[in-house]
């Protein structure tokens, strides 16, 4: 009781406090005077009145307070983990990088994919960048360290980590480079989702050049979308950097692993090798990859070198493979010159733009025709060097461009026939490369649709 006396005093001393009480206590006097003083029964109403206003007034306005809003910074929203799908490998080379390699495994473990391994692979490093970025790791025990007895190169450093490597997939990153939190999901997610012919060796990421003193914690920018890779996109400069592609293990020991006598441009020079062997990549949408922009980078610092080495791989892009240069296990050898390959893909683009006409036109004979034609031109491989659900779709569009209600509903029916025709052509020839399985080829999207980006994992 002596509480709830206190809380209505209080109220009362909020609301009529200084200048107010003064007021109030002066409708009182008047109320009194006019009840004890004959003749002034209208200052008694006057006084009445008065004081129920006031009443009112305090009732419904409390004195003015300072209202002050505190921004408050908050975290950014946690990244979804994923702790299922396969075993990936992260080899991050690295020789003397100072502090850029603490920021290179803590974004490795700050990875949405957290099934994943990481082999940092030191060749002979001397600034104690390694001691200290093993203190940012803490007992992870996914990271384990392979320390080169002697400086070897980042080409045997890298063999060093596929050759340790146990996952499934494996992808590379620089120890001055690193990554967005979806680097590894993402690629992951593209590569589980394909349906392919038994040539897709693994899928790759966008990548963003940053300054030099750029570190983790910002969300990846968008950027220009990206096609999936093979050997003829690639056949005139290298696709991508080193870091953005996630393959098959296997795959990767299947082709030699990376040449330990190219000083420098030896992703190029394996990455052509890689694509001429067959294998074909996915292209994911999402920015992966911080490639740290150094005055002191290694291109710069071998350019000439460089060049050289790039223009021996652009020799052996243009010429045809001699039996040496070809590895036994892999989906497809391109062992002649690209202009063959780029002819015979013409033929088939022909071939099948011919057929969806014909299709449309209800000409069944010369349909069927044409498909047998595409159909005994097709090769494994060109499954991924074509867009053919794009193709498809714009040469329907093409023909039911006129103006009339029932054209989307054609494009539509006439998409659909389309394409239940040429699927099981494009994945008729199967192939086996080492650590794919038919399970999971038979896994995820229409082999139409290997264009799409993917979503999260």
């Amino acid at each position: 009781m002596n509480s709830r006396i206190k809380r209505a005093l209080d109220k009362l001393t909020v609301f009529y406090g200084g200048w107010r009480l003064v007021v109030v206590l002066a409708g009182v006097l008047i109320v009194v005077a006019a009840a004890f003083v004959d003749g002034i029964p209208g200052y008694l109403a006057v006084g009445v009145i008065w004081l129920l206003t006031l009443l009112l007034i305090g009732v419904q306005k409390p004195p003015k307070m300072t209202v002050v809003t505190v921004e408050v910074e908050r975290p950014p929203a946690p990244v979804p983990t994923r702790d299922r799908g396969p075993l990936v490998t992260v080899v991050v080379t690295t020789f003397n990088e100072g502090v850029y390699l603490s920021h290179c495994l803590s974004s490795v473990k700050a990875q949405s994919h957290t099934r994943l391994e990481c082999i940092v692979v030191d060749d002979a490093s001397t600034d104690g960048s390694l001691e200290d970025a093993i203190g940012i790791v803490g007992a992870d025990p996914r990271f384990r360290v392979v320390r080169n007895p002697a400086n070897v190169g980042l080409a045997a450093s890298r063999n060093v980590g596929l050759e340790a490597a146990s996952g499934e997939l494996i992808t590379f990153l620089d120890g001055d480079d690193f990554l967005y939190p979806k680097a590894v999901g993402e690629r992951v997610a593209a590569f589980e989702s394909a349906v392919d012919n038994g040539t897709l060796g693994g899928a790759f990421c966008n990548w963003q050049m940053v300054p030099e003193d750029e570190v983790p914690g910002t969300e990846p920018p968008s950027r220009s979308l990206r096609r999936n890779v093979t050997w003829l996109s690639a056949v005139e400069d290298n696709p991508f950097i080193a870091s953005a592609p996630l393959i098959l293990t296997e795959s990767a020991r299947t082709v030699g692993g990376f040449n330990e006598k190219r000083t420098t441009a030896e992703d190029f020079d394996f990455w052509a090798r890689y694509l001429r062997h067959g294998y074909a990549l996915r292209a994911t949408q999402y920015v992966g990859i911080a490639y740290r922009q150094k005055m002191a980078s290694m291109y710069r610092s071998t350019i000439l070198d460089h060049v050289d080495i790039q223009l021996d791989v652009y020799s052996y892009n243009f010429r045809a493979m001699s039996d040496e240069d070809i590895r036994a296990g892999t989906p497809y050898v391109f062992s002649a010159p690209p202009s063959e390959y780029q002819q015979q893909l013409m033929r088939a683009r022909r071939l099948l733009v011919g057929f969806i006409v014909a299709t449309h036109d209800r000409n069944k004979s010369a349909a069927d025709d044409l498909l047998g034609h595409f159909e005994r031109s097709l090769q494994p491989w060109m499954m991924w060097a074509e867009g053919w659900d794009v193709l498809i779709q714009k040469t329907v569009t093409r023909l039911e461009s006129y103006d009339s209600e029932s054209a989307e509903l054609r494009v539509a029916d006439l998409t659909r026939r389309v394409q239940l025709d040429v699927m099981p052509l494009l994945l008729k020839t199967r192939p086996s490369p080492p650590g794919r399985s038919d399970a999971r080829r038979a896994k995820g999207l229409s082999p139409l649709e290997v264009g799409t980006q993917t979503d999260s994992p």
